[in-house]
């Protein structure tokens, strides 16, 4: 093989210096017209790449396949130019010292090695330079796997080469000439010498740049892997960038939803908001997916709020922000009245053999009807919009559909005036609790759309109307700028009853969920869970507080030192046993152990006040606390997620466990941890029966078992309770179940009360 030439002043072209033109030619070319060319000859090149810059010959060998020496082609004589005194015997010097080092190691992948001094003779010898000649240089550019970098010195005018053994050697030099010689080579640029200080410069540089380089990848890496697995944990934009906002992106349809929309709008920007509000009546199915993108601020439009949903939703790869529900459904069947109670009935025989079910597409409709029905009646469709939906009746595609109440209402087959008779079914066959939606990376903004919706039931509750909306309170815990967040909100669509009667009245009266509770009944309601064995989740998140309990081996779990009274004091409240049981119910969840080991080895029970709770969960120093009141200064200034409430207090209002609002992952296992224990009792599974509880990949495969593990470990709701009744007196009034019937929208403390 050929080391390159540099190019020369001005050259433009490079000629082709391939195998067979040098076979044909005995040398590689050059003229006046054509800079010398680099080449590199190895077996399968066929081109050389082109030269550019004051290039090495070190660079032409960064292909392994290339070519040490090839006997069967006529090499050209390289030119040693030093000066005329020194060149000869340099050359000579450096012949020696390679032929002395490399003469008896072959070469790998059986190149042709250096054998004698003949044979290296070929490629040094040395020509008297003329009056324009500079000094060019010796280079051994290249070593083999695993010895060291040639070091080259320059002493006296001799070259010497220090660790060549088994290195690849390549003698190249340039000769310069006056430009105006026609008859001469091009003039051509030197490589300049390399001194042992410049060797040793060079690697120090080399050095650097590598461990730059690798410094960089390494922190773009964990930077991405960070960004990543830690994303739901570091908190992103606060409600101060919403303030600044020009706008703001509503993911709604008209009517109902839209006065939510306006309502977050006039509590965010004031009596302008009509002008900022943009209302975007998404797809079916797009809501999540705009709302991650960035597209939309807010989603209102009919989303069930599910532990799928909130913690891994696969088809987006992260989980969602949910607000308190501001609407409760559930699924009911609708159209042609004979295969509507077909449906109902779970009918499949050959009465009913023609039904086919409509439903869309990326609702939770769709695994509700496949736990009813068999595939084969079920058509999973794409509309557009809700109208189009209730269309499809009227095509061969269905015969009946299924959604929530207010989709397949008989208002809104009439305002279409679709054919044929039609009918809604009486039986309800799911909880479809509807909730506002916010990207999992900023829980200010979903507190301050959660409270604007709690401002809309307090003031139904108190009787505000849009004309008295004066009457509502200031507040300041989201900053001076909203201190008239709930008079504008009021004042821009009324309170929550104003709302239903506006647009939804007339489409489903008002009834049993969605009425305000007085106290009389149950609260005790589960959320539904969704899909959770549709992909398995990353798991915990790397530097999370699950993560952090896992690798500790114990849960740190705080109970709230308050009396009955609610002043903080050294005794015991009331519900210490019950949020003991929650705190052993969290580490069953989390460690998969039986009672007793989760009792004695993996919960460490700590004692704390309430002044003390916000800066031990933000520290870490406690993982969760309980029992702790949902009200608007514990959930915003004291910056604390909670779960659903556990205990109803006369004296304090709602209780729940508490997290830290920034880790979202740790707070949803609170929260569905809550919530499971609740259905277990809906559903009347105990600690003996905990196998029927669902498994769940939305935390990861090694948490698979956790539903499960969790009431095995406590029971139900019924169970920690009546082990706490002498403590906690009778079971009334909010403590109870609610079965589906009485009224569970509720009114959180701290905007009034």
């Amino acid at each position: 093989a050929i080391a390159k030439g540099t190019y020369g002043r001005g050259r433009e072209k490079i000629v082709s210096n391939d195998d067979a033109a040098v076979r044909e030619r005995g040398y590689a070319a050059s003229n006046d017209a054509d800079a010398i060319a680099k080449g590199t000859y190895g077996r399968g090149m066929e081109a050389d790449t082109e030269a550019t810059g004051h290039q090495r010959a070190d660079e032409a060998f960064s292909n392994d396949d290339f070519d040490v020496y090839r006997p069967e082609l006529e090499l050209p004589t390289a030119t040693a130019v030093l000066s005329d005194t020194i060149a000869e015997r340099s050359a000579n010097r450096l012949r020696d010292s390679i032929c002395d080092s490399l003469a008896s190691t072959p070469s790998r992948r059986n190149r042709s090695s250096f054998g004698s001094h003949r044979d290296i003779s070929s490629f040094v010898s040395h020509q008297t330079a003329g009056e324009n000649s500079e000094v060019g240089a010796f280079h051994i550019p290249r070593r083999a796997n695993g010895v060291s970098t040639p070091r080259f010195s320059v002493l006296g005018g001799r070259f010497s080469v220090q660790g060549a053994r088994r290195s690849i050697a390549m003698v190249f030099a340039h000769r310069v000439v006056d430009d105006d010689d026609s008859d001469a080579l091009p003039a051509v640029y030197p490589t300049h010498i390399l001194t042992e200080k410049d060797m040793k410069m060079k690697k120090r540089k080399r050095i650097l740049l590598v461990g730059l380089c690798l410094f960089a990848v390494i922190g773009l890496v964990a930077g991405l892997v960070v960004s990543i697995t830690r994303k739901r944990i570091q908190p992103n934009e606060s409600i101060k960038s919403w303030a600044e906002r020009d706008s703001l992106s509503c993911g709604s349809e008209t009517g109902f939803q839209e006065d939510f929309c306006l309502a977050v709008g006039a509590a965010l920007f004031g009596e302008d908001y009509r002008e900022r509000v943009i209302l975007i009546d998404e797809e079916v199915g797009f809501g999540f997916t705009a709302l991650q993108n960035n597209e939309i601020d807010l989603l209102v439009k009919a989303r069930t709020h599910t532990m799928e949903r909130e913690v891994y939703l696969a088809s987006e790869k992260t989980g969602f922000l949910f607000t308190t529900p501001y609407f409760y459904t559930g699924l009911v069947f609708g159209g042609d009245p004979a295969f509507v109670t077909c449906a109902e009935t779970q009918n499949i025989t050959v009465d009913c053999e023609d039904m086919k079910i409509c439903i869309k597409s990326g609702t939770t409709s769709i695994d509700v009807v496949r736990e009813l029905i068999p595939e084969d009646y079920i058509v999973e469709v794409f509309p557009s919009s809700n109208d189009d939906y209730l269309r499809s009746l009227n095509t061969p595609t269905c015969n009946v559909i299924a959604s929530d109440q207010p989709n397949v209402a008989k208002t809104n087959v009439k305002r279409l005036e679709l054919k044929g008779p039609y009918e809604v079914g009486t039986k309800i066959f799911s909880k479809e609790p509807l909730a506002m939606v916010t990207r999992v990376d900023d829980p200010e903004w979903n507190d301050f759309v959660n409270w604007v919706l709690q401002a809309l039931i307090v003031a139904d509750r108190e009787d505000i109307t849009q004309e008295r909306a004066h009457e509502m309170p200031t507040t300041n815990v989201f900053g001076e700028q909203f201190k008239n967040m709930y008079v504008n909100a009021i004042k821009a669509v009324g309170n929550y009853r104003e709302i239903y009667e506006r647009s939804m009245e007339t489409t489903i009266s008002r009834q049993g969920l969605n009425l305000i509770n007085d106290k009389t009944s149950g609260l005790m309601y589960s959320h539904p869970f969704g899909n959770l064995l549709d992909d398995v989740s990353p798991g915990r998140e790397e530097g999370g507080i699950i993560d952090a309990i896992f690798e500790r081996g114990y849960l740190n779990c705080g109970v709230l030192n308050q009396s009955t009274s609610g002043r903080i004091g050294a005794g015991k409240s009331k519900t210490s046993g019950m949020v003991v049981d929650y705190c052993y119910a969290l580490s069953a969840g989390i460690f998969k152990n039986d009672l007793e080991n989760t009792k004695n080895e993996r919960t460490k029970i700590l004692s704390v006040s309430l002044t003390e709770a916000p800066t031990l969960l933000e520290n870490r120093e406690v993982d969760v606390i309980g029992l702790v009141e949902v009200n608007i200064v514990n959930d915003v200034t004291g910056k604390m997620s909670f779960s659903q409430p556990i205990y109803f207090s006369d004296q304090k209002g709602p209780l729940a466990l508490a997290t830290y609002q920034h880790d979202t992952q740790w707070a949803s296992f609170v929260y569905w941890t809550v919530s499971a224990i609740i259905y277990a009792e809906e559903e009347n599974i105990s600690q003996d029966t905990s196998r029927k509880m669902p498994l769940s990949n939305v935390f990861g495969s090694y948490h698979k078992t956790m539903l499960r593990d969790i009431i095995s470990a406590v029971g139900n709701y019924g169970d920690i309770y009546n082990r706490n009744i002498d403590t906690l007196g009778p079971r009334i009034g909010r403590n109870m179940l609610n079965t589906g019937d009485d009224p569970q929208l509720y009114a959180f403390p701290g905007i009034i009360d």
